[in-house]
């Protein structure tokens, strides 16, 4: 969970290192991100380690009380599915006059 004031934009990132294909969506406001993970093993990690899908995207300028949830389904039809959600509360700006 997070704080930003409002109006402005914060970065979502996300690590996922998992042995299984999946494609992923992240939705919220001023996010409409759909990635997919290759859960093969990668050439330069030992052979049970799985490569890691990292990365990250810059929400819109937040206003209110913010969620973001990211769905991810497996690509290879064994019906595993997860989702996480992250809040991000948002506090008045204040401007000195």
């Amino acid at each position: 969970d997070g704080i930003v004031r409002s109006g402005n934009q914060t970065v979502i990132e996300w690590d996922l290192d998992a042995p299984y294909d999946f494609t992923c969506d992240l939705r919220g406001p001023g996010v409409n991100e759909t990635f997919a993970h290759d859960g093969e093993v990668a050439p330069a990690f030992p052979s049970s380690a799985p490569r890691p899908s990292v990365g990250s995207v810059t929400t819109g300028n937040l206003e209110s009380l913010s969620i973001f949830q990211m769905s991810c389904t497996d690509s290879e039809g064994l019906g595993i599915s997860f989702q996480e959600e992250l809040t991000v509360e948002v506090i008045p700006s204040i401007s000195e006059e």
